[in-house]
């Protein structure tokens, strides 16, 4: 598992240098975001063909088609995300436990992605997260940013899933079993620390 992760973050870093494409970076005013999960002053939202999908019981209900997962950050940051098919890690978050200890969330063994999302692709994993940040118009790994009302609109297209642990990737249309997510903040996009309380935020994804 380690030395799959090592080459993935080699190929994501391969796929960034190499990358020429210009992100997309606009700015707009006076539009309200409407996202409705928000801890730790960072908002999440799941939308799909235009809506946003709201959440019943922490569930969103998608077709099986391509979807955005849109961030509203307050500042430069990240957001480490657990994407997985077990519902192991979603259930701690549900109870409050402290997801910055666990090694799911440890930079030993992140999930290193490339700049601008050109693969469209969320990563599965039981044992590892992806750090989902933006740092500069230059420095990010979303597939859009607004900046909207001071904050910053991140969106990151989803049309793959990458199922790290059993090295296959399949379209969106393809998946049948639910993805459970598991957000956790950062701190100046540094590695979340056990000293510092964190409440993770967590959705379930159920498919119609």
């Amino acid at each position: 598992m380690k030395k799959l992760l090592g080459l993935l973050m080699v190929l994501s870093l391969m796929t960034s240098c190499g990358s020429s494409k210009k992100n997309e970076v606009s700015v707009q005013q006076n539009k309200k975001i409407d996202v409705p999960v928000e801890q730790n002053g960072v908002n999440i939202a799941i939308e799909q063909n235009g809506k946003i999908i709201q959440p019943s019981n922490g569930i969103i209900t998608l077709d099986k088609e391509a979807f955005n997962v849109i961030f509203n950050l307050p500042k430069s940051m990240a957001v480490m995300v657990n994407a997985s098919f077990d519902d192991e890690l979603l259930n701690l978050a549900s109870k409050g436990t402290q997801m910055t200890t666990r090694s799911e969330f440890s930079i030993s063994y992140m999930i290193a992605v490339g700049l601008f999302n050109p693969e469209k692709v969320l990563y599965v994993s039981e044992e590892a997260s992806s750090p989902w940040y933006y740092e500069n118009e230059e420095e990010h790994n979303f597939s859009k940013i607004e900046l909207e009302n001071g904050k910053y609109r991140c969106t990151r297209r989803i049309e793959n899933i990458a199922d790290v642990d059993s090295e296959r990737t399949v379209k969106v249309e393809d998946v049948e079993a639910p993805i459970y997510l598991v957000f956790v903040p950062t701190l100046n996009g540094e590695e979340p620390t056990g000293e510092i309380k964190i409440q993770a935020s967590h959705l379930k994804i159920e498919w119609r």
